[in-house]
């Protein structure tokens, strides 16, 4: 899958699943907003930084997250270019 940046993400595949990545720019130039999570009551921090970033699931799940997502904003039911076909 090609890089895809939409405003403030990155649209990304890893083993047939979907995410949101959230990147800034800087110099024309794209880069993943990393950081690292914190564990349990006493908040350590973990020891592994990580992308910070949205799981959709996979191809299906994505569609059906996002197509649920506009519709939850703009009120518009959206559906599939191909459930449109009359035949």
């Amino acid at each position: 899958m090609d890089k895809i940046i939409i405003g403030n993400f990155e649209v990304a595949e890893y083993n047939g699943n979907y995410s949101l990545i959230a990147v800034r720019e800087y110099n024309g130039q794209h880069f993943q907003q990393w950081g690292r999570l914190e564990l349990g009551k006493e908040k350590k921090l973990s020891d592994k930084s990580q992308p910070f970033k949205v799981l959709l699931g996979s191809k299906e799940e994505a569609e059906r997250v996002l197509l649920e997502t506009l519709k939850q904003i703009t009120g518009y039911d959206y559906k599939r270019q191909e459930d449109d076909v009359p035949f």
